[in-house]
């Protein structure tokens, strides 16, 4: 094939190449117009929970305060949990073999605890939260 011949090839295959963009922006149009009334709903939504935070933004300084409570839990979890498996015991030959019944009984207790802590943290972010939805919309 010659360079012209590969060139028109080229070009052919960029143009045909090109009309799935076109056509992705196309049904991305069509979906937007069609959704338009639940997008306006959504930006209302949105408005009026910037509104509550531009009122009261110490709700932010909570939200990050128990967020850090959180990753230090985590933190201080995993340390602990990790030397769980260190228990083990050996056999005649000094070999290890299996994790003993006490520390399988800790495992289920650390993952209960972890679990429980994690639903703790979110009910008090929660309930935080609504405290100062409530104080904002029968006070305002």
């Amino acid at each position: 094939m010659r360079w012209a011949e590969r060139k028109i090839i080229r070009i052919f295959s960029l143009s045909i190449f090109s009309l799935v963009p076109l056509s992705l922006s196309l049904l991305h149009s069509v979906f937007v117009l069609r959704k338009r009334k639940e997008i306006n709903a959504n930006i209302n939504i949105i408005q009026l929970s910037f509104d509550v935070l531009a009122n009261n933004p110490e709700i932010i300084s909570i939200s990050v305060l128990l967020l850090g409570s959180y990753i230090f839990f985590c933190a201080i979890w995993l340390i602990f949990f990790s030397r769980v498996f260190l228990v083990k015991h050996s056999d005649r030959y000094g070999n290890d073999v299996a994790v003993e019944s006490p520390a399988q009984q800790l495992t289920t207790f650390f993952v209960f605890v972890f679990f429980w802590t994690t639903a703790v943290f979110n009910g008090v972010h929660r309930a935080t939260v609504a405290g100062v939805v409530s104080q904002w919309y029968f006070h305002r």
